[in-house]
């Protein structure tokens, strides 16, 4: 048995792909044995401490955390990056407490971590689900557009776009700082993709690294309610699940199905994000929007649906909402960018140019006329998905564990 320490950002009930992924590990470890913590921010109206599904969870209150004029969604208060003090002590304290073999870092609530790592004498893993080594907005999406990698003058410039100057400045100065400590403090780096390893510079010879994509979890077996299904359309339709953000390529997928012209309704479910959903359910046609749905009626829906379609328009690393398409034997329509492909291979979907309209209604057409296209995709689709299954997955991290832990650590540069 290990005794190990998960820290993320953000915890369920806070929604997310990140978030269930680290739920999905949290629970699976503790299902095979071992003793898992999880530390988390704290979040308005959410306990302290609780336990869930077998694992304690720990929220924490840092010093940023008090100032929610700091946060552009007050009820999503996310970590910065640099140590927060408050975090460090407390983190800390739980660490006397709990003496994890393994802490494994999701987010830049890592940093808070860093100080402590010589002392707590643990391991750190870090699993990057995004571009935040490299940058400080996460997504490597400048103007709207793919960025093409970091330099300081751009960084600035974009950022503060992004966060307003004077947090800007903050964030990339730190971010840049932080880096080489935290790559030196790492005893083992676990990327969702190849394109996260690639465009995060992560050396091809750094024997830390190892890709692991997300998994899937099994499908919930709670019934979802019926009062929520009854807004689907009453025939197949095709299917987005994910945040209602411009770079998820939504504003395109709802062009692209306007042109297609194939009387196949559009459903998005999904959370708030920077599009004015509002604004979009009044002008575009055919179009059902449902907001913050339980992951019961997710899988409800995927069952349902004619396709899924996954039209992001920035390097998407690892979107899970491909393999529960697959899960479901849906077939999938998304675009050939980022961690995508690795997911969707060259049998389960059809791949388009992100941000190209016309091929992505060229795509919503060829799935909604040719049934035995729709048959074979879907076949092959949950035939694929197994690899990315639960079980196997979390045996894949659950044996980098003992690797790590049978090697000498890497040594810290931000001991305190």
């Amino acid at each position: 048995m290990m005794r190990i320490m998960l820290a993320a950002q953000w915890y369920p009930p806070i929604i997310g792909g990140e978030e269930g992924h680290v739920q999905g590990l949290a629970t699976a470890l503790a299902g095979l044995g071992h003793s898992v913590t999880v530390v988390t921010l704290h979040q308005p109206g959410l306990p302290e401490e609780e336990v869930r599904d077998g694992v304690r969870v720990h929220r924490l209150r840092g010093l940023a955390q008090r100032f929610s004029g700091l946060f552009a969604d007050p009820a999503r208060r996310s970590a910065q990056p640099f140590p927060d003090p408050e975090v460090v002590a407390s983190l800390a304290a739980i660490i006397r407490r709990e003496r994890p073999d393994i802490v494994h870092a999701h987010n830049w609530l890592i940093h808070s971590f860093l100080p402590l790592k010589r002392w707590s004498r643990a391991r750190l893993v870090l699993t990057l689900h995004d571009y935040s080594l490299v940058c400080a907005v996460k997504n490597l999406v400048r103007d709207g557009e793919l960025c093409s990698g970091p330099a300081l003058g751009k960084c600035l410039r974009c950022a503060g776009r992004h966060y307003g100057a004077a947090k800007a400045v903050v964030t990339v100065a730190a971010n840049n700082t932080m880096r080489p400590i935290e790559l030196g403090a790492l005893d083992a780096i676990i990327p969702v993709s190849g394109s996260v390893r690639r465009w995060n510079g992560l050396a091809d010879d750094d024997s830390r690294v190892q890709v692991i994509p997300n998994f899937v979890r099994d499908r919930p077996t709670d019934e979802p309610d019926s009062s929520l299904l009854a807004g689907l359309p009453d025939r197949p339709f095709f299917l987005y699940v994910g945040s209602f953000a411009r770079q998820k390529g939504i504003l395109p997928l709802v062009e692209a199905h306007r042109r297609s012209a194939t009387g196949v309704p559009l459903v998005l479910i999904g959370y708030r994000a920077d599009l004015d959903m509002d604004r979009l359910r009044r002008e575009a046609t055919d179009l059902t929007v449902l907001e913050d749905w339980p992951p019961a009626a997710v899988a409800a829906a995927f069952d349902r649906c004619l396709a899924a379609v996954v039209p992001s328009t920035w390097r998407e690393p690892c979107p899970t909402v491909v393999l529960e398409a697959m899960r479901a034997g849906r077939p999938v329509v998304a675009s050939d960018i980022g961690g995508i492909p690795e997911l969707v291979g060259t049998d389960a979907g059809i791949l388009v140019p992100p941000d190209d309209v016309g091929a992505l209604s060229e795509a919503l057409s060829a799935i909604a006329t040719d049934a035995q296209l729709r048959d074979r995709l879907g076949a092959a689709g949950s035939a694929r998905v197994d690899a990315f299954r639960v079980d196997r997955v979390v045996h894949r991290i659950e044996a980098l564990y003992s690797d790590v832990l049978a090697r000498a650590p890497a040594t810290a540069t931000a001991d305190a």
